[in-house]
């Protein structure tokens, strides 16, 4: 078995996460630069559009159940707002995603998650209530 580098797993992580987008109905933009905080941009019909950061999660070797989500980025240190609008973490044991907005997120450079304990993955809906929430405020969605 051939072992994946770490971003390689990011890349696989981000290519699983626009075919799942993809097949939910969503218009999907990637930059051609990995220079942008937001790794993909989503769009519903005439919705806003959406940041996304995408991540990996590491399945905790001493927890069992647990995973590790890295909520900062390797070269500017952790998020603020306007980075994105909403983190993804792949879970590759389950081959799931759990997703965050931003603001949930912001203060942590990595955070413990449990689907026993916390929000269950598959919570596409928040895509949906956070693109509700920019055209309701009238608000820009994050830069990308």
């Amino acid at each position: 078995m051939t072992v994946l580098a770490s971003t390689e797993k990011g890349a696989h992580a981000e290519l699983l996460f626009c075919a799942e987008a993809g097949a939910r109905g969503y218009s999907i933009f990637t930059p051609l630069v990995g220079s942008p905080k937001a790794d993909v941009c989503l769009k519903m019909g005439q919705g806003p559009y959406i940041g996304v950061q995408v991540k990996r999660a590491c399945i905790s070797t001493q927890s069992p159940g647990v995973y590790k989500v890295n909520t900062s980025s390797r070269t500017s240190g952790r998020y603020s707002a306007g980075d994105f609008d909403v983190l993804a973490a792949y879970l590759p044991d389950i081959h799931q995603f759990v997703l965050w907005r931003l603001e949930e997120i912001a203060s942590y450079g990595q955070i413990s998650y449990s689907p026993a304990k916390h929000r269950q993955p598959g919570n596409w809906d928040l895509i949906s209530d956070v693109a509700e929430s920019l055209a309701l405020s009238g608000s820009t969605p994050a830069d990308v």
